[in-house]
């Protein structure tokens, strides 16, 4: 993937949000906590001016996640437990996620597969499917 970072729009946005902010030409890691309405004004500036960015989901995001990956061959799968993550270098945001050991004859269900583009969203998701 050509680019590592995209400009996320505001209904991005939820607490604990993951993105990085340039300060004097530094960018720095941020989570989305907005204590007040002066800070959630600042924040909409600074995502106004191009100061903000969101690093696309990628193997290290996985990984930190404890998934461990199984198998390379175009297609990067990773386990946990019982839940497979199957993620795609050359189309990064389309995951798959499984389990894999429902019940040892059976065959695995897809719980997920769709678009996911950051670790923010991984994590909301992980949550929702109560992974």
């Amino acid at each position: 993937m050509s680019e590592i970072y995209y400009i996320p729009s505001i209904e991005d946005f939820h607490v604990g949000f993951e993105y990085e902010l340039s300060i004097d030409n530094e960018w720095h890691n941020c989570g989305y906590h907005p204590i007040d309405m002066a800070e959630a004004e600042r924040f909409l500036s600074q995502l106004n001016d191009g100061l903000i960015r969101v690093k696309y989901l990628d193997k290290e995001d996985i990984e930190s996640l404890k998934y461990v990956q199984t198998k390379f061959d175009g297609v990067l799968n990773f386990n946990k437990d019982s839940i497979g993550i199957c993620w795609m270098e050359n189309c990064p945001s389309n995951i798959t996620i499984t389990d894999t050991n429902l019940n040892g004859n059976v065959p695995t269900k897809i719980l997920f597969n769709g678009i996911i583009r950051n670790i923010s969203e991984l994590k909301v998701l992980l949550k929702q499917l109560g992974i």
